[in-house]
């Protein structure tokens, strides 16, 4: 049973400079949703009826704080706690100086406003967190992206940015299909072999049923490789602004369930898949590639030299590495990011950067037509993270490279797997942080970055992911695994507390 939340406004006289536009295309929209994504990257909205009048919400919509600040773990009622939920008591709103019963106003931006191909009769826009129309909510993610990016704008520098989506596709299980032929058919599927042309056969309808979609919204899907593990997909789209790459990684994902369920497929962004019994498991990363730009150029390489770094790339690129371990509380911020790690052949479990070496947590990668350096790649990111947190927070990482000129250490070359832990330790090559409860704890002495996120928002944020963090080392390991938002078709249970819609089920007492 769905039961949908609406609230109604006319969201075509807001703005004037969007107005024609607005006006000209939502005619056929009966519903928007005011969108936004909370601390634990959950994306929210409320839906908006298109045809009542304006003056209902002039402004924006208000919407409750616990809303933006809701740990994943109370989307659903855990087993156990019966018809009472552990709200959150155990949060302290106080320390960041907020209630649970204020409420903030979703601000549209009208730049972002888009009718959703999949579903032609609802619209998207993107909202911004106000306490009032002249007061921002300092615990907004897109808001703090905004700022942080303004930063580097007054040193002279622009960020072009774009996200790998790794995620696993998986036919929905057919009503009256026995075990034997569910499970043949899953062992087809996870046989493919990176890169196999097979699987792109099998996929074809869903791959260019996304491509069309992504580019019906603006975005356009640059590049699809088959994962080496069974039904994963690897996905990059073009290059944006650190804002509008944020945005477009929540479109993404959205876009891709809903691609995926037109064509019958679960699309599983999980950071880590666990299939048949605990003995199949797939990491999915969300790796975040970077640029560095100045008056309209790429300044990733030295004008002098094609091998070498320009000296504000290597001082932006060491200032992230030596942030890493408190950038990962915000870049992989479940438990449940830290299963990816393991085994330590996966990329990116290392910390260093290289040239073209996808061992390290940060690669320097090169152009194939020109043979010199263009982007680099931060490995150390799932789709768990919110978006906006993790852009803003590795620019101020970098920011503090370039202020206080770090320079980055010898490259790591070669993988560092070959050789035994004791050599590894000698060299100094260290691998990454292996739980939350560490990068959480780096965090909250990282001045650099507390000091960005400023006191509400850092103080809000740990306490939320300590609260995810203490209380999922209870639950079931496949239960926890089935709880982590961005995969809703693979959750297991009960009932939903989503803003959208509440999903009343049966709940499954085996699990």
């Amino acid at each position: 049973m769905y039961i949908c939340i609406f609230f109604f406004f006319n969201d075509t006289a807001t703005t004037e400079i969007y107005t024609e536009q607005i006006v000209g295309s939502v005619r056929c929209v009966q519903e928007t949703g005011y969108t936004f994504t909370d601390l634990s990257s959950i994306t929210k909205c409320q839906a908006i009826k298109a045809k009542t009048q304006q003056q209902i919400y002039p402004n924006g919509v208000q919407t409750p704080m616990q809303l933006l600040a809701l740990p994943y773990l109370h989307d659903q009622r855990p087993p156990g706690y019966g018809e009472t939920i552990p709200y959150l008591n155990d949060l302290s709103f106080l320390k960041a100086g907020l209630n649970l019963g204020m409420e903030f106003l979703l601000k549209p931006d009208y730049t972002t406003f888009q009718i959703l191909p999949y579903s032609p009769t609802h619209a998207r826009v993107i909202c911004d967190a106000y306490l009032n129309d002249d007061h921002v909510l300092p615990i907004c993610p897109r808001l703090f992206l905004q700022w942080c990016s303004q930063q580097l704008t007054q040193l002279g520098y622009q960020l072009k940015v774009t996200f790998e989506n790794q995620f696993f596709v998986e036919e929905f299980e057919e009503e009256g299909e026995d075990k034997d032929s569910r499970k043949n058919k899953q062992d087809i599927q996870y046989q493919n072999n990176a890169g196999q042309t097979d699987f792109f056969d099998q996929y074809t309808a869903f791959i260019d049923e996304l491509s069309d979609q992504l580019e019906a919204q603006g975005i356009n899907l640059e590049k699809v490789l088959k994962g080496g593990h069974g039904g994963q997909i690897s996905a990059l789209v073009s290059y944006e602004d650190p804002l509008e790459a944020a945005d477009h990684q929540i479109i993404f994902r959205e876009t891709a369930k809903a691609a995926g369920r037109k064509h019958g497929f679960k699309v599983i962004f999980l950071p880590k898949v666990v299939k048949e019994e605990n003995k199949f498991e797939i990491p999915n990363a969300c790796n975040i590639h970077l640029s560095l730009w100045k008056d309209g150029y790429n300044i990733i390489k030295d004008g002098s030299s094609n091998e070498n770094l320009s000296e504000p790339a290597n001082q932006f690129i060491a200032g992230i590495l030596k942030h890493v371990n408190s950038l990962m509380a915000i870049t992989a911020p479940t438990s449940q990011s830290y299963y990816r790690f393991e085994p330590i052949t996966q990329n990116g479990v290392f910390e260093g950067w290289s040239w073209n070496n996808k061992k390290t947590v940060l690669t320097i990668c090169e152009s194939v037509t020109e043979s010199n350096p263009t982007y680099f790649v931060y490995r150390a990111c799932d789709v768990t993270s919110n978006p906006y947190l993790a852009l803003g927070a590795l620019i101020i990482a970098g920011i503090d490279g370039m202020k206080n000129n770090y320079v980055l250490p010898e490259p790591l070359q070669f993988d560092p797997t070959i050789l035994p832990e004791q050599a590894r330790k000698a060299k100094g090559i260290n691998q990454l942080p292996s739980s939350l409860s560490v990068t959480l704890k780096s965090l909250q002495q990282d001045m650099v970055l507390m000091n960005a996120l400023g006191p509400k928002l850092s103080s809000l944020y740990i306490a939320i992911k300590e609260y995810e963090n203490t209380h999922t080392d209870t639950l079931n390991f496949m239960y926890y695994l089935s709880l982590i938002h961005i995969s809703e078709p693979t959750r297991l249970l009960s009932i939903s507390y989503a803003v959208f819609c509440l999903k009343k089920k049966k709940f499954n007492s085996d699990i």
